[in-house]
Parts: C-alpha cells; sequence; structure tokens
C-alpha cells in the first residue's frame, strides 16, 4: 500500500511540478538585436506536387451584351444577314442574351433559313416569349408553308403560322409588325376580321 501512495505521490508531483523552461540561449555580442520581418507567405498550391496541384480556372469577362448589341445592329443596318449568323454564332453561348437569339432568328428568317430561324427561337425561355417572338415564328412557318408541296406539311404549317400570327397581331402595339402579320394571314388565305 506504501508503494501505490508514494506511486501517487510521485505522479501527484510530476503534475504540479513547473513546466520546463526552454534552456536560455547564450547571447551573442556581435550582433545588434533587430526585429524580425515576418516570412513572406508561401503558395502552397505551387509547392505540391503538380499531380495534386489545383488546375487555375481563368477569370471570364462578366456578359455586357451592349457591345454585341451595338455590333449587331450596325450589321442590321446594312443588311448584312451573313455577317450577323456569323458574328452571332462565334459568340460563347454564357454571351448569348434572349435579344440577341431573336436577333440571330431574324438574320435566319431572311437568309431564307426558316428551320435555323425556329431552332433559335426554340432557345429564348418561355418568359422571354413576347409579341416578336411569335411574330418572328409566325413568319418562318409561313415561308415554310408557302414554299411546301406537299398538302399534309403544308396544311400543318400552316396551322402553326396562323396561330402565331394572330397571337402576335393581338398582342403587338407595334402596327409595322401588326401589318406583316395581316400580309403573312392574307398570303396563307386567311380571312381577318
Amino acid at each position: 500500500m506504501e508503494n501505490n501512495k508514494s506511486l501517487l505521490a510521485k505522479i501527484k508531483g510530476l503534475f504540479s511540478s513547473k513546466k520546463e523552461e526552454a534552456p536560455a540561449q547564450p547571447a551573442t555580442a556581435s550582433k545588434p538585436a533587430t526585429k524580425s520581418k515576418p516570412a513572406p507567405p508561401t503558395d502552397h498550391a505551387q509547392q505540391a506536387p503538380p499531380e495534386v496541384r489545383p488546375i487555375p480556372t481563368p477569370k471570364l469577362a462578366r456578359n455586357d451584351s451592349t457591345q454585341h448589341l451595338e455590333v449587331v445592329n450596325q450589321l442590321i443596318q446594312a443588311e448584312d444577314w451573313a455577317q450577323i449568323i456569323a458574328y452571332l454564332n462565334s459568340l460563347h453561348q454564357y454571351q448569348m442574351t434572349p435579344e440577341l437569339y431573336g436577333y440571330l432568328s431574324i438574320a435566319y428568317n431572311n437568309s431564307g433559313e426558316f428551320v435555323r430561324a425556329l431552332d433559335t427561337l426554340a432557345l429564348i425561355p418561355p418568359a422571354h416569349r413576347d409579341y416578336q417572338w411569335y411574330y418572328r415564328a409566325g413568319y418562318a412557318y409561313t415561308l415554310l408553308a408557302l414554299n411546301n408541296e406537299d398538302a399534309e406539311t403544308r396544311t400543318t404549317l400552316t396551322q402553326h403560322a396562323v396561330a402565331f400570327l394572330q397571337y402576335a397581331l393581338s398582342n403587338s402595339p407595334d402596327e409595322s409588325i401588326n401589318a406583316h402579320c395581316q400580309k403573312m394571314l392574307g398570303l396563307l388565305g386567311v380571312e381577318q376580321q
């Protein structure tokens, strides 16, 4: 039992004794004490082996469609539809806006590529489909219908064209679009009320 008490006393002594201090360093008289500068920050990613280094991601320019709209508007003034198609197709998808898709569909319609115009219009989210969207789609369907020789296909295309043009006509505040809608409906043989 005494051995246990002496062992307990030794353990308590270990925990209650002072902590060890670092040995004193000899003073050097030749060097004056200078303030130490903090070590420069290290780039740990660059010190890692190449197989575990993170891949740097390029900074993307923010999507500023105003510069693209300026270019497209200049090309529209020149009625250079091929250049509009080439320019807008050279942009990345994240740079395209519903408005730019709308201009691309106009360029396709004016180039006689009506199916591509419809495909482009389909890329515009439903929340952004206004009377102009329906007019552009109706225009493409009208010209597809007028140029189709198969009676069944022509009937289907005409039904789509009429539905889109009538929707655009009933929702458009733009008189020139309304006039174009009425003209196209007349070409399709639809009587206006």
